[in-house]
């Protein structure tokens, strides 16, 4: 029996035990028995006898101490019966860097978790990033039953009675009820030592900053944008405390401000945990640098800018990121692929096994066009054309896509002659890289960004922008785009700063085509999703307002099964497709690029 330092109790079950005794146990464990389920008569007497087990079948519970050494510890659980022994030999990990960086990747692993057997399109928070994508406007796929995302594209997703809306709140309230009970485990550290290690202040900060990141989304999922909406009905805050409450006799939804609040105090928390765990954190876990990203986009999304634009200035200040160069862009063969990229402040890594390398079920086996996953057989994931015709000559991201004559400078010959085999649409997105040595072949085993340093510069930007520096903000924004992508890009002279900020939104667009972000920045700037001259099928194009109770997903029918205290999200009706036709590129821009 083999347990990690934080493991508080464990359960050994004994069948048949008429004359059983227990002879001996470790002395940092102590222990109780129940009775196994259903079993009154068992339960009613080891409560008289509780140390014979004179009973038809126990269930003996030990509990740990906290192991807070940094070696593992190991001792013996001995039954005796008719003159026989069993025994268990017990070992628990200490507390050392190699078992917390393992506590802190299984946390971690819940971001990829699925909830449903068998729906390949149920690989936890990857599949609501490429979900989001194909709500907005950017990310065009053609009507296919390779498809699995078809639903979010038609905008059928977010129906009380879909499965998705109940992936995505199964997904971030699992995360928060285990985060809860992590907390409650380092809390029991502190009652045995009186004081916390750097290493388990590091891992209590894993555990704030997925909590806050999980309400995060779930709140921008079931609710409208912050601004506005503040007194709103948002999703329950579940604690340690309440969360019996909240699966028995219920409990109801907190406002938007209620749960910002709590966001912003799990995320304060953790940069001052961090601040005084001084270890050194593996590329994949949460650093500090993670959670000040993290709460940069919490303050845009609270239009609280000065707060942002510390946030991602401070990130870019640490010197420990550095974005992606021209140089890196063609010349390095995956460069969205390696969480070992000096861009990345936090990603998914990867692991090596049936699941990650070779399911269907993974992210690259619906984005990737290299891979022999759902894109090679149709579901081919395509940019707006109006996006891509809006990207100048010279922009390094205009290799990210295929042109309209089906081909990309950054694409190799055998690259090439795979597009030209599979007759790879025009605007197919060629941005996200492969591991292996040829195309069309290997496995779906790839590193998956969740947070780049690029989205800093362009928050100080927007940052900057709103507080009125439109002189800062552009020199902010220009001198990003020319050193790192565009060197045309130092021509641009906004006539206003409405201009300024649809350029700034334009470029966010680009740099994060694919990587979940473009759908939520919609919400927060109460854009419409605009789907016309994007490329879409007749029946996917919308033009949706900001607003719309459409833009947001009702809550999951069953779980008013057993919470009545919640209220659904209001009514809508489905979005009805529009005449296409070609507009001006943004509104009010009228520059172009030649």
């Amino acid at each position: 029996l083999s347990y990690l330092w934080s493991d508080t109790v464990c359960v050994v079950g004994v069948i048949p035990n008429h004359g059983v005794s227990l002879v001996d146990y470790p002395d940092w464990m102590e222990f109780d028995t129940i009775a196994a389920p259903g079993n009154t008569y068992s339960f009613e007497w080891q409560m008289k006898n509780p140390l014979s087990m004179e009973s038809l079948e126990t269930l003996v519970r030990f509990y740990f101490t906290p192991n807070t050494s940094s070696a593992p510890r190991e001792g013996e659980i001995v039954f005796e019966a008719g003159g026989k022994k069993a025994t268990h030999v017990v070992k628990q990990e200490g507390l050392n860097e190699t078992t917390i960086f393992s506590d802190a990747r299984n946390l971690h692993q819940m971001l990829v978790k699925a909830n449903y057997d068998g729906r390949e399109n149920d690989f936890g928070f990857l599949s609501l990033m490429l979900m989001m994508d194909a709500r907005g406007m950017d990310l065009v796929t053609d009507p296919t039953d390779y498809d699995w995302f078809s639903g979010a594209q038609r905008y059928e997703d977010q129906r009380e009675d879909y499965v998705y809306t109940r992936m995505y709140w199964n997904t971030f309230y699992n995360i928060i009820s285990t985060t809860n009970a992590e907390i409650e485990r380092c809390k029991a550290i502190d009652y045995y030592t009186k004081d916390y290690s750097p290493l388990v202040l590091f891992y209590l900060a894993q555990a704030h900053t997925l909590r806050a990141f999980s309400y995060f989304y779930l709140a921008q999922l079931y609710q409208q944008t912050y601004v506005g909406n503040e007194d709103q009905p948002c999703v329950p805050i579940v604690t340690y405390e309440n969360q019996y409450e909240y699966y028995t006799t219920g409990i109801p939804r907190s406002t938007v401000r209620e749960v910002y609040d709590y966001i912003l105090q799990d995320l304060d928390r953790s940069v001052g945990l961090l601040d005084n765990a001084p270890v050194s954190i593996p590329k994949g876990c949460i650093n500090k640098a993670t959670v000040l990203a993290i709460r940069a986009r919490v303050n845009m999304v609270m239009n609280r800018w000065e707060q942002a634009y510390d946030d991602a200035n401070n990130v870019i200040k640490m010197g420990e990121y550095s974005p992606y160069s021209k140089v890196q862009l063609t010349d390095t063969k995956h460069p969205f692929a390696e969480i070992s990229h000096s861009s990345w402040i936090w990603g998914i890594r990867n692991v090596s096994d049936e699941t990650a390398s070779r399911s269907l079920r993974s992210w690259a086996a619906h984005m990737n066009s290299f891979m022999p996953g759902y894109p090679s057989v149709g579901a081919w994931r395509k940019i707006s054309k109006r996006l891509f015709d809006s990207i100048s000559s010279s922009d390094i991201r205009r290799r990210w896509f295929l042109d309209e004559n089906g081909t990309s400078k950054n694409l190799n010959q055998s690259e090439l002659q795979y597009v030209d085999s599979v007759s790879m649409p025009a605007y197919t997105q060629v941005k996200f890289g492969y591991l292996e040595n040829e195309p069309g072949e290997g496995n779906f085993q790839v590193d998956v960004p969740l947070i780049r340093v690029e989205e800093m510069h362009y928050i100080c930007a927007e940052a900057k922008a709103m507080m009125g520096d439109m002189a800062e903000a552009l020199n902010l924004l220009v001198d990003f785009v020319f050193r790192y992508r565009d060197t045309s890009f130092r021509r641009f002279r906004p006539q206003n700063v409405d201009e300024l900020l649809d350029e700034i939104w334009r470029q966010r667009r680009l740099e994060f085509w694919g990587e979940g972000i473009s759908y939520f920045d919609l919400q927060r700037m109460k854009r419409p999703v605009d789907r016309r001259g994007a490329g879409f099928q007749p029946e996917y194009v919308f033009n949706i307002p900001a607003g719309d109770p459409i833009r947001i997903y009702q809550l999951p029918g069953n779980i008013f099964h057993y919470n009545p205290s919640l209220v659904q999200n209001p009514g809508y009706t489905m979005p009805q497709p529009v005449e296409d036709k070609d507009l001006q590129l943004f509104g009010t821009c009228s520059y172009t690029y030649t």
